[in-house]
């Protein structure tokens, strides 16, 4: 069944202004922070960069705001950097899309197959789309994240996150058994990761809000598609009974297709 979806760009509540302006304060952010703009080529106005990953690698060490013009940008993008801020520029966060097709099947799994791995500190995101489109390739189904995301203290505020299984791994950095798994990694410390998202779309199939960042979503619409078998919304995945992580989902609205 085809589907279109059109989000409006909300009006931004006290507490959440709040904790956005929170994230900027713990990032050091005296002044705004400097703007870089990303815009498709031949696009106008013309923006510095054609791609968000030279806009990310182009930002300073100590963070920068992003601007991004409507259009499809097909790429995979790493942020590292702390005070990363990915703005879309206009108010329909699907106008403004990020998105590659790897998946679990060609890629050294799971993990590395986001269209966008996110793990600085005090990321922001707001007004876009993250896709990754594997399952519109015609190959085997397989696990195909669109966000994986670990930095501590994110706030995502209308951003469509879109995939099928695994869509969006929500989780925290460090939190491995270690020694135990097949490559005897030793144990790591486990820095459990604050997320917050509010009003976004996230749709999936699968398991497709998984990890262990301690996160809470707030009037998000949670999307399933359709899957032979039908799939699980969420996986939390604690490393140990007493962990301090969880997902919380307050005034979120649970929608599927047929």
């Amino acid at each position: 069944m085809a589907m279109k979806l059109r989000v409006v760009r909300p009006a931004m509540s006290r507490g959440l202004a709040l904790v956005v302006a929170g994230v900027f304060a713990l990032a050091g952010f005296a002044q705004q922070p400097k703007v870089l703009t990303v815009a498709p080529p031949g696009s106008k106005p013309a923006g510095q960069f054609a791609t968000v990953q030279d806009a990310v690698t182009a930002a300073p060490e100590t963070g920068a705001e992003i601007r991004i013009q409507p259009g499809e940008y097909r790429e995979v993008v790493h942020i590292d950097k702390a005070n990363i801020r990915l703005r879309g520029m206009g108010v329909d966060a699907s106008k403004v899309v990020i998105v590659f097709a790897n998946g679990a099947a060609n890629t050294c799994g799971t993990s590395c197959s986001a269209t966008v791995f996110e793990t600085g500190d005090n990321f922001v995101a707001t007004d876009l789309t993250i896709a990754n489109n594997w399952s519109k390739t015609g190959k085997p189904r397989t696990q195909a994240l669109a966000l994986s995301i670990s930095g501590d203290r994110a706030v995502l505020r209308n951003v469509r996150l879109l995939g099928n299984q695994d869509t969006l791994l929500a989780t925290s950095k460090g939190c491995r058994t270690g020694g135990s798994g097949a490559d005897g990694a030793p144990p790591t410390e486990c820095k459990i990761a604050h997320q917050f998202y509010d009003h976004c779309y996230i749709e999936g199939e699968v398991d497709f809000i998984f990890g262990n960042a301690k996160a809470v979503f707030e009037n998000c619409e949670i999307r399933s598609v359709v899957h032979p078998a039908g799939g699980f919304l969420t996986a939390n995945g604690r490393s140990k009974v007493d962990e301090d992580s969880g997902y919380v989902f307050n005034h979120c609205k649970l929608t599927a297709e047929p």
